[in-house]
């Protein structure tokens, strides 16, 4: 796979001066398997779509009412945001954000009396 291309940026401070440079992205035809998607750029969307949905959790549960359900999505959002912060590797990222939307909605769904319920 081709680097990015890498553009020099003069910054002066304090009467030194400093060459900094910054990577510019690559285009979509540098990737090597001709795949247009770029697979880390895509695992971050899919990651965040999945964020936003445990954010329309939140709101749900507070709409209903259902405050302690509200409590519960609040703290997954915090932790899967807290993952992204830490920038674990993307399909780490990802995995974790799925499994604790995935056991958080169920759980919402057996609280909230929709007809399923425990076996405990």
């Amino acid at each position: 796979m081709k680097s990015a291309r890498v553009v020099g940026v003069v910054v002066r401070r304090r009467g030194a001066t400093y060459r900094r440079t910054t990577p510019v992205p690559t285009w979509k035809t540098d990737l090597e398997d001709g795949c247009v998607v770029n697979r880390p750029h895509g695992l971050l969307v899919a990651a965040d779509a999945v964020r936003l949905l445990l954010l329309a959790g939140v709101v749900v549960a507070l709409v209903t009412g259902e405050f302690g359900t509200a409590f519960r999505f609040v703290v997954v959002l915090a932790l899967t945001l807290g993952a992204r912060w830490l920038r674990v590797p993307l399909p780490f990222g990802l995995a974790l954000t799925i499994s604790f939307a995935v056991e958080t909605w169920g759980a919402s769904l057996v609280c909230t009396g929709c007809g399923i319920r425990s076996t405990k």
